[in-house]
Parts: C-alpha cells; structure tokens; sequence
C-alpha cells in the first residue's frame, strides 16, 4: 500500500489543474467568442428623429462598437446593459435614405451583424402607421397602412377633380374655352397615368395621383400648425 503513496497527492494535482483549466476555457468562452446580434427595438425609425434601440444578441461584454450600416444614422452613446442586451442612442438624419439596415456589435473577438435589423421608413410611411396604432388603441379596429395610404389616394384625386371641373366650367361660362375643349381637357386629364410623386411641397401636393406630401416643420414635416 505504501508504495503508492506518491499517487494520492498526483491525483490531486491533476483534479486542480483540470478544474482551473475548465475554468479559463469557460470563462474564454463567455468573454471573448464573437458576438451575435438577433433583433433591435424598435426595428425602426424615420428622419429626423432620435430614439433609444435595443439590440439583443449575446457576447456584448466589453463591446467597443456598435453601428447601422449607410449613411446618415449615427450612434450617439451606447450603454452595455449585459452581455445580451445593449442600449443605443440613435440619431437619423434628415437627409436618411429609407430602406433597411444592417445593425452591427463589435468587440475584441470580432462583429456581429443582423442584416436588415433596422429600417430608416419615410415620414409619410411613419405617419401612417401612427395613425393605424392611434385608430387601433382608441377603436380596437385594426387598419392596414396600404389601405389607409390608398384611401388618402384616392380622396385627393376625387377632390383634384372636382376643382378641375370647377374651374374648366368657369372657364366655359365666362367664354375663355369652349365645352369641347373643357371636355377634352378633362379627358385628358383623367387619363394621365397614377404617378406617385415625391414628398416634396405641402402636404396633398399638386398633381394627378400624387401620394401625400409634406412641408415645413423638422425634416421637412408638417408644421406645428399642421399642413393638412
């Protein structure tokens, strides 16, 4: 029994050595794999506006960067809340071109990137959705925004077209034009294609078909008073 006396104290070298090497590969693990990004909240945003976002994921211990791709987002401030959570001060310029973008982590392992994460709407866009939100908590009546944008549509080309009218007949009866011609005009008119213009001017813009427009205010939003 004595002759193996030296096996006692080996064994038990072996079983610290073993449990602090564990130890070091969990902990490599836990700090320094590469991270992942999996969602921001909100997933979205429009010019102009500065807004806190959410990004979950995991390995955000000791995150040195944290960004959305293109142009005309900046992260102003960042707060690592865990190793799954971090908190960013976002800003969009006014400028913003929409559409979706990559939202992406660093730190010393590596980046980690959720393409499409977050998407820079167009104010009109947002403005919509708003308004379906509001409608939804105040009626519990859900409306889709398509609708709501086609509805606007469709009550501005009606209203376009009575003023036409209106004054293609004060054109007549004042002997300026003839009612062919008033006739033909409006025919004319009619016909155009359904071109969506750009969101410039004031809102309801000029033009047959055109979506909703906006003007004055932040970012070229409506104005206190309101451009409805």
């Amino acid at each position: 029994m004595w002759k193996h006396k030296w096996l006692i104290p080996v064994l038990l070298l072996t079983v610290v050595v073993a449990g602090s090497l564990t130890g070091v590969a969990l902990a490599s693990n836990g700090d320094d794999s590469q991270p992942t990004v999996t969602a921001a909240a909100p997933a979205s945003g429009w010019p102009g506006e500065t807004l806190d976002v959410v990004v979950s994921g995991t390995g955000f211990t000791n995150a040195t960067a944290v960004s959305f791709s293109g142009t005309g987002i900046t992260v102003n401030d960042y707060t690592v809340d865990n190793t799954t959570q971090i908190t960013a001060d976002v800003s969009i310029a006014c400028n913003a071109t929409s559409g979706a973008r990559d939202v992406s982590v660093t730190t010393a392992a590596g980046t980690g990137t959720l393409s499409g994460g977050f998407t820079v709407e167009t104010r009109q866009q947002a403005l919509l959705d708003r308004v379906c939100q509001i409608y939804e908590q105040n009626t519990g009546v859900a409306i889709d925004p398509q609708q709501l944008k086609d509805a606007f549509t469709q009550a501005q080309r009606e209203m376009q077209d009575e003023a036409l009218q209106s004054r293609l007949q004060k054109l007549v009866d004042e002997g300026k034009i003839t009612q062919e011609e008033a006739d033909q005009y409006l025919e004319w008119w009619q016909s155009r294609p359904n071109i969506e213009l750009p969101e410039l001017g004031g809102f309801g813009g000029h033009g047959h078909g055109g979506g909703m427009m906006w003007g004055g205010g932040r970012c070229g939003g409506p104005n206190e008073a309101g451009d409805w």
